[in-house]
Order: C-alpha cells, then sequence, then structure tokens
C-alpha cells in the first residue's frame, strides 16, 4: 500500500533516520511507476547504508530497471541478490520472470540450470525454469522450441499429480507460491490452439488448490431457479473496469437474455470508472 509506505518514510523522517526514510521514499516512487527517481533513491540508500539490502529492496531495483528496459541492469542485480540470498524463492522466481519480456541468453540458461541443480527439490524453481514464455519470437522455429518446454512444463505438473509429491506441505507450500503469483498469459502468443495445454493446467491449479483449502473444494448442489424460473449466473473479475478483459466480457452482461437469466458481477478492485458503472 503506497500510502502506509509513505507514513513509514515520514515517521522515519521525523526520527531523524534519514537512510530509512530514503528507503522508503524510493518504495513509494516504485509503486507510483516512479522508476527513474526510485532507482536514484535505492542506490543512494545503498551507498550510505553500506550494507545489502532486503529481499524486497533487490526485487524493486531490479524490476525498476526491466521497465526501463534495461535488462542487463536488472540481470545484475538480480544475481548480486542471489550471492545474498541463495535459496530465496522469491529472488528465484522474479529473476527466472525478466525472461517473460527478455529471451533467455546461453549464460541465463546455464545460471536457471545452476538454480535447479542447486535446489533439486525445489519445485517452484522447476516449475518455472519450464514455464519461460517470451513475447516476441523471430521464427516459427523458435516457437516451437518454446512450445515444447512447455509441453514439458505440462507434463511435470501430470507427474507431480501422480507422484503424490504435493502431499508435503513444504512442496504444497512452495508450489502455491508458483502458481498464485505466475500465469501462462504469454502462451497466446504464440497464435497456436492452447484450448487442451491450459485444460491440462487448469486441472493441475484445481489439484493444487484443493490440497491448499480442502473446504472450498466440495461439489456443490446446484442452486433451484428464482420463483420466475431463471437462471443465476455470477461473473467474478478484477477487471471490471476500463480494461481489454472488460471489452471481451461485457457482452456477456450486456446481451445475456433477461428473460431467462439473472446475472451477478462481482468485483475486488476499489478503481472504479464509467466502464465500472455501466
Amino acid at each position: 500500500n503506497t500510502a502506509n509506505l509513505e507514513k513509514i518514510a515520514q515517521a522515519y523522517e521525523k526520527n531523524n533516520n534519514q537512510h530509512q526514510a530514503l528507503l522508503y521514499y524510493g518504495y513509494v516512487d516504485y509503486r507510483q511507476d516512479k522508476y527513474e527517481e526510485a532507482i536514484k533513491k535505492f542506490k543512494q540508500f545503498f551507498v550510505d547504508h553500506n550494507e545489502r539490502g532486503t529481499v524486497f529492496y533487490y526485487v524493486a531495483l531490479a524490476d525498476c530497471y526491466r521497465k526501463l528496459g534495461k535488462e542487463k541492469q536488472s540481470r545484475e542485480t538480480y544475481i548480486e541478490a542471489l550471492k545474498y540470498y541463495p535459496q530465496n524463492n522469491y529472488l528465484y522466481l522474479n529473476f527466472i520472470l525478466l525472461f517473460q519480456s527478455d529471451k533467455c541468453t546461453k549464460e541465463d540458461e546455464a545460471l536457471i540450470e545452476q538454480f535447479i541443480q542447486e535446489s533439486p527439490d525445489n519445485i517452484a524453481i522447476q516449475i518455472e525454469s519450464k514455464r519461460i514464455l517470451p513475447i516476441i519470437y523471430e521464427s516459427e522455429e523458435e516457437i516451437n522450441y518454446y512450445r515444447n518446454k512447455f509441453q514439458e512444463f505440462i507434463n511435470y505438473l501430470d507427474h507431480l499429480m501422480t507422484s503424490n509429491k504435493l502431499l508435503e506441505s513444504k512442496n504444497l507450500d512452495s508450489v502455491f507460491i508458483s502458481v498464485n503469483g505466475f500465469t501462462n498469459f504469454y502462451l497466446q502468443y504464440q497464435y497456436k490452439n492452447d484450448k487442451q495445454l491450459q485444460q491440462k493446467y487448469g486441472t493441475f491449479i484445481n489439484y493444487v488448490m484443493g490440497l491448499k483449502y480442502p473446504n472450498y473444494n466440495q461439489s456443490l448442489t446446484m442452486p433451484p431457479l428464482t420463483s420466475e424460473g431463471k437462471i443465476k449466473i455470477g461473473y467474478m473479475s478484477m477487471a471490471m473496469n476500463f480494461h481489454t478483459v472488460s471489452k471481451l466480457i461485457k457482452g456477456w452482461f450486456k446481451h445475456g437474455n433477461k428473460e431467462q437469466v439473472e446475472i451477478y458481477c462481482y468485483y475486488g478492485e476499489l478503481i472504479f470508472d464509467q466502464v465500472t458503472n455501466e
């Protein structure tokens, strides 16, 4: 929460702790997409503090570089952070996420392979190292290469389900971090039929969520029709505002047969605009 970060910065400032105030003002800039300003504050904090930063410090700094298109500096930041926090899942996963917008070099692939060798039991790293999906491809061969890797990713998920490895709480917690923060969004950029692959992934998500929250994985009975004989349909989305997703789904609400269905919408964001009001 940006407002809370700003309050923390102000509190440090009042207590004459300028170093920590500078750091939290950097976080405020980062959350407000002021990446150049945030980098200046983060780097000044590091010079003044003369100590290693926290995991979040390195992730925020690396992400600032990434958002500015400075992938080289972003990589270097993650590599430096991993020297200090070699077993931190959050760092590993964010480092691998970097390759969703910038393709792996041979050096990157070697580094990811090193991560896997050093943490063979870390299932989250195993998963995300196989789920690398670039935005831009230079040839059909390159598309096929990454699509084959994605098929390996799906096969690995099948293995996790059949081997019952996720019955161990440490493995389940690791995988939950992965599936909770990352998706297959860029698979569609390959311009192929993804239905079967996405269905299999959906089966895996259902399996993980069933283990994590068994009380919410019970079969529900079909509720009765309304007194008017209508079917109740509910839509839940974080994008019921001016957003690409709202453009795709708005027609469902507008043109649903009002004589046959009763529509309910559930919106989980605090951003309200004209689209939300519609």
